[in-house]
């Protein structure tokens, strides 16, 4: 009888937050620097589609997603490798508030105050957490800025960012 040869894809996630690849209705959740593994027919086009999937132990909010297809062709012998990079028109925020003062938690995040494309997700960063935090992607602009309300005040700063495919902004208070 006759045989399909097979080879595989690996779609790899280059970007901060752990992913949700979903190809031929199957969903999948890959996570930083992962990779997710297709198999097809040698020459065939596997296609999907991919979305950020910014969550954590503290919060989960949906203004920072980033949506985008990914696709690519089943090698003739062995495997691939393909990336799965959020363009430069987005930038991942994380936010570090290590201020060693426990009343100073942040509890609020603006990103793009101010702009048309403003955004406002309710977190929780402790002020004693000496971690960088991943909160989510967001539009990048040469005007950006994220604002944060803490119990003392508000904090806002320019984002400077470097134009290139998974860049990231770390506000740090």
């Amino acid at each position: 009888g006759s045989h399909c040869e097979k080879s595989s894809i690996y779609f790899k996630n280059n970007a901060y937050t752990s992913i949700k690849v979903t190809i031929n209705d199957s969903t999948v959740v890959v996570k930083s620097n992962d990779s997710v593994r297709y198999d097809g027919v040698i020459g065939s086009t596997i296609t999907g589609t991919a979305y950020t999937y910014p969550y954590n132990d503290t919060f989960y909010h949906t203004s920072g997603i980033y949506h985008w297809n990914i696709s690519g062709t089943c090698p003739s012998s062995g495997s691939i490798s393909v990336p799965s990079d959020v363009d430069s028109s987005y930038f991942c925020l994380l936010i570090n508030n290590n201020n060693y003062d426990a009343t100073k938690s942040i509890h609020a995040e603006y990103v793009n105050y101010g702009l048309p494309s403003q955004t406002i997700d309710s977190v929780y960063v402790s002020g004693t957490n000496p971690n960088n935090i991943v909160i989510g992607y967001y539009r990048a602009f040469s005007n950006s800025n994220v604002r944060v309300s803490r119990s003392d005040t508000s904090i806002i700063q320019n984002v400077t960012l470097p134009g290139t495919k998974n860049q990231y902004y770390l506000a740090q208070f």
